[in-house]
């Protein structure tokens, strides 16, 4: 079983303000050390989806998911503001972009990375467009940026 790290989570926190612990995973602290920034969101009780993330010009690598989740996909809606229209994420040959996912894990998203390049405003699912699954409570992940 992998171990637990506390990190200092700074992309919520403003200039000046003191910035929140986290416990990761240890494999998440290691990519944390080899360059990686992470940023955590969260899906909140009786949702399906995330708030808007800035991924402020990063490319996500990874995820780390939470100990529990309700459902075994992600999907993501795309904007290019921060309140602008977000819209589902399609591939160029119509499928919904989409990762598998289970708990507790880490993934890897060199097969969808191209498809999150372009989008610097994104929103995480639960489930599908048409099949979105909520949380029975509030859960917090980590985005593992490039």
């Amino acid at each position: 079983m992998e171990a637990n790290v506390i990190l200092w989570d700074t992309a919520n926190t403003e200039k000046g303000t003191n910035a929140n612990p986290v416990i990761v995973s240890e494999s998440t602290y290691d990519a944390a050390r080899q360059g990686a920034t992470l940023i955590s969101f969260s899906i909140a009780y009786n949702t399906a989806t995330s708030s808007a993330i800035d991924l402020m010009g990063y490319e996500i690598a990874g995820i780390q998911m939470p100990a529990a989740i309700n459902g075994t996909s992600l999907t993501f809606q795309t904007s290019t503001a921060a309140a602008g229209t977000y819209q589902n994420l399609y591939d160029d040959s119509g499928s919904e972009v989409t990762l598998t996912v289970g708990t507790p894990r880490n993934i890897s998203v060199n097969a969808n990375a191209v498809n999150l390049m372009p989008w610097q405003h994104i929103k995480v699912r639960m489930g599908t467009a048409a099949s979105p699954a909520t949380q029975p409570e509030t859960y917090t992940w980590y985005l593992v940026m490039k």
